[in-house]
């Protein structure tokens, strides 16, 4: 890709989406979206009173109780697009993320209102890293202006000046008893432990709609001087589309494999 005035990173072009990923993806999915407790002690409980064996409940359960509706496709190819942000931040640069907020939304079939990506690089920094983040991702057909508004809504975010999240994050914490996580944050959010902060855009992307004119409509846009050393995060995927629904589909035998663990 051309030079532009903020650093751009390709994540992921032309891999090959292989049955190992899909299923690495729909178990990403279900931990993401549902918490494993509350589905293992579900589904056992309504599997133990199942009078027709030939009903597949946990299909039905991970389907109709934890997943965004098949019917609201834009609601589960944001969340993807968020939990596959998050993998890349978590594998590939030693993040971290408190908790999965997705599991907090006030409707199965609603995204969160909060900062789309939050997560803390504490190993190998001088001082704790929070990386606030943005995802776009777009599964067929191609918006030039993808960028731009990505852009626009992160440098929007409360994150900027008063981190919503983090205030989420620490009651979360301290509801489920995890009091170290919760106590860390709390200095950060209170502002008694110094931190660095960095924004990042991510582009998740249909390969074959993919037009370098998205990159470019970004750079010649006015870029927020807040967004602390801001960069974007490009992710291209063959068959986007194909590949969500995919892994979608297959997130209840992620789930069937995690009761029986």
């Amino acid at each position: 890709m051309s030079a532009y005035k903020f650093p751009v990173i390709d994540v992921i072009e032309g891999v090959e989406i292989t049955e190992d990923i899909l299923d690495y993806l729909a178990r990403e999915i279900v931990l993401a979206h549902g918490s494993p407790t509350m589905i293992k002690h579900e589904c056992r409980r309504l599997i133990a009173d199942v009078k027709n064996v030939k009903l597949n409940v946990v299909k039905d359960y991970i389907e109709q109780e934890i997943l965004p509706s098949i019917d609201r496709p834009q609601a589960r190819i944001g969340n993807f697009g968020e939990i596959l942000a998050a993998i890349f931040l978590v594998e590939s640069e030693g993040f971290w993320f408190p908790i999965y907020k997705l599991r907090y939304r006030e409707k199965k079939d609603w995204s969160m209102r909060l900062t789309d990506l939050c997560l803390v690089k504490k190993v190998g920094v001088t001082k704790p890293l929070f990386c606030f983040g943005e995802v776009k991702t777009k599964s067929v057909s191609c918006n030039v202006k993808l960028g731009v508004e990505g852009h626009d809504s992160l440098a929007k975010d409360n994150a900027l000046e008063d981190p919503e999240v983090l205030r989420f994050l620490c009651t979360q914490l301290y509801e489920m008893g995890k009091l170290d996580e919760a106590f860390f944050l709390s200095e950060i959010r209170l502002d008694l432990t110094p931190y660095d902060t960095r924004h990042d855009l991510f582009l998740i992307h249909n390969k074959e709609d993919w037009r370098e004119e998205i990159l470019e409509k970004l750079a010649n846009h006015g870029l927020n001087k807040n967004l602390i050393d801001f960069s974007v995060k490009v992710i291209l995927i063959s068959q986007l589309k194909n590949v969500i629904d995919k892994a979608y589909a297959r997130a209840w035998l992620a789930a069937e494999v995690m009761i029986n663990e």
